[in-house]
């Protein structure tokens, strides 16, 4: 056997779940949260100005302030269901990344795949149990890389470099 069908074999042992969806959504539902938030900025301002014209006695409609009250209303109405969808997006995401562990093979992960979710909810827990998750992701991950597919060691050295920079 030469080594292209070894690494086919171990790829096929490897059952690991596709998460690449779950993240182009997240980062997508990121991006739209963002952007909102700065229209909400924007008509945040533009109310702003209206209150400030009506304190100091010009004219404001009422129907202009009406329209701006509704804008503002209906940006927070979205934004909270973009927080929510976006928390439901990430947990997805977190759990079958750390599934994804337990599916290829690595015994001695410390927790359970549902732990990856109920880790969020566990007073006191949620202060240290999803960076410790989120660490056995991100090194477990690079480790089972290298066994597969060698890299490039100056990528190797600048990923070192930004997990002790930060």
């Amino acid at each position: 056997m030469n080594e292209t069908e070894i690494n086919q074999q171990e790829e096929k042992k490897i059952e690991i779940k596709d998460n690449s969806k779950r993240a182009k959504t997240l980062l997508t539902v990121f991006w739209v949260l963002t952007g909102l938030t700065l229209i909400g900025l924007l008509s945040g301002y533009n109310e702003l100005q209206i209150l400030k014209n009506a304190q100091i006695g010009e004219y404001v409609s009422e129907e202009e302030a009406n329209i701006s009250d509704l804008l503002q209303g209906i940006i927070g109405l979205v934004q909270f269901g973009l927080y929510i969808g976006s928390v439901v997006v990430f947990l997805n995401w977190f759990r079958r990344a750390y599934g994804n562990l337990h599916r290829a093979g690595i015994t001695y992960i410390k927790h359970k795949e549902s732990m990856a979710v109920w880790t969020w909810f566990i007073p006191i827990v949620w202060f240290y149990r999803p960076v410790q998750i989120m660490n056995e992701i991100w090194t477990e991950t690079q480790e089972k890389i290298k066994s597969i597919r060698p890299i490039n060691p100056i990528f190797h050295s600048w990923c070192k470099h930004r997990i002790v920079a930060s």
